[in-house]
């Protein structure tokens, strides 16, 4: 008796583990952590409330290297096998850096779904994390040229509260980011994701003040950006170490913490958790009954997005998310409606296209649902079938076809025709002239 109380007992604490666990995982892809530094540009205790954050508000397991030390290691990989789920990289100097993080390793690092938060700054020239950004289609402006405003009247570049590009990424929150800011040129690639831009009246200057040389001018430059491959894995790039400082970090506390959420995937990530199409009448799955031309079917598919500070997926809302039947080009474009919870899946939106027609063609056809939306998760979600053409007895008869009704009143018409006159021809006397005489009048 004793033995099952224990039993019990010990099973209740291991459910109540499992309950905690989630609230401490923020992230949807894991919670180790690694920042690298070096003390000889700036001291990490000058970023002592951002790694507190990211322990304490992330529920990160963030681990530290400092790289002036020669005999410091970075090692992301064993093997093939990652490390480390994010990483935060300052300015650092030397040649030491780019052997231990070379531009390639982390980009390998970002193509096998790790997130990076790369900060650069005007009077460090980091070469690596510069080549590792110009891969993904952001150039900072090189060593020494900083961004001023000259109208603004001060030296300190800030962001207000409505300058937020994408409010996926972050919104409604002011930025300070210091006197010390490298802007950069972005690429019109659709995989970047503009965050804050330069002001009108700003331009990057050079130690000799000369604005010819400037690196950009005006609203064509940018101090933040964002960057999500089609994996789905992150990037951060911030023009200024002076915004993660202790200095700024009190007013920088919402608009960071919401871009260091999105980027740690904490937010606006999506998922499929089901899909399934079928005959709109029946119900009957193509497995069950193929398609063929002209049939209605309908296209079921079931949404889910992360919510990092509840640690579960919720059902994710919207209005723009479309459905297309392709073949070689879409026959259909449908923008489908969002019925609410999946009865099968609580933690997921449907959504359906309703009935609609198979087009009057056989042959391979795709259903398929690409969501891609700067600042969300891409969804691709694809299923490829045959679509059969109609057998022989499956064509509707000529007395189903309306249009066929003026020939088919013709052709009985011409038998109707033919008939009677047969009927006159045999009913007929056998000489019209019967009844009738020949006498010629007689005077």
């Amino acid at each position: 008796m004793l033995g099952n109380h224990f039993l019990h007992a010990l099973l209740a604490l291991c459910v109540a583990l499992t309950q905690l666990v989630p609230c401490l995982a923020r992230s949807a892809t894991g919670d180790r952590a690694l920042l690298v530094f070096d003390d000889r540009v700036d001291e990490i205790a000058q970023y002592s409330q951002l790694i507190e954050s990211l322990r304490e508000q992330h529920g990160l397991a963030v681990d530290t290297v400092e790289l002036s030390d020669k005999a410091a290691r970075v090692d992301l990989f064993n093997r093939d096998i990652r490390l480390y789920d994010h990483l935060l990289v300052f300015p650092v100097k030397g040649k030491h850096f780019a052997k231990q993080l070379a531009a390639k390793k982390l980009l390998r690092f970002t193509e096998d779904g790790g997130n990076v938060v790369a900060v650069t700054a005007p009077r460090v020239a980091s070469d690596s994390v510069h080549q590792y950004l110009n891969q993904l289609g952001i150039y900072p402006a090189p060593r020494t040229q900083h961004l001023v405003d000259l109208v603004s009247g001060t030296d300190v570049i800030a962001a207000a509260s409505n300058a937020s590009l994408n409010a996926h990424v972050y919104s409604d929150a002011a930025l300070v980011f210091g006197d010390s800011v490298s802007p950069a040129l972005l690429d019109n690639r659709p995989q970047i994701i503009p965050l804050v831009q330069a002001s009108k009246s700003s331009f990057a200057v050079s130690a000799n003040k000369t604005r010819e040389q400037s690196w950009t001018q005006g609203a064509q430059g940018y101090i933040a950006a964002a960057f999500q491959n089609n994996q789905n894995a992150r990037a951060l790039w911030l023009g200024s170490t002076q915004a993660l400082s202790n200095a700024n970090f009190a007013q920088n506390a919402q608009a960071l913490g919401e871009m260091l959420k999105w980027t740690f995937q904490e937010k606006a990530v999506l998922k499929v958790t089901g899909v399934s199409h079928a005959h709109a009448d029946s119900g009957l799955s193509y497995d069950q009954l193929p398609y063929k031309v002209t049939d209605d079917v309908v296209y079921n598919i079931s949404i889910a997005q992360w919510d990092g500070d509840a640690a579960q997926w919720a059902p994710y809302v919207a209005d723009d998310v479309q459905f297309e039947l392709r073949q070689i080009d879409p026959y259909y474009r449908i923008t489908m409606h969002a019925l609410g919870a999946d009865p099968r899946d609580a933690t997921a939106e449907l959504y359906s296209t309703g009935a609609f027609k198979m087009p009057n063609r056989h042959g391979m056809f795709t259903f398929a649902t690409d969501y891609q939306r700067q600042g969300v998760s891409y969804l691709s979600e694809q299923d490829i079938k045959a679509i059969r053409h109609l057998a022989n007895d499956e064509y509707p008869r000529s007395w189903e076809i309306t249009n066929a009704w003026v020939y088919a009143a013709a052709i009985a018409s011409v038998i109707a025709s033919f008939v009677g006159f047969v009927f006159f021809f045999v009913t007929a006397p056998a000489s019209l002239s019967d009844g009738f005489t020949d006498d010629k009048k007689k005077n």
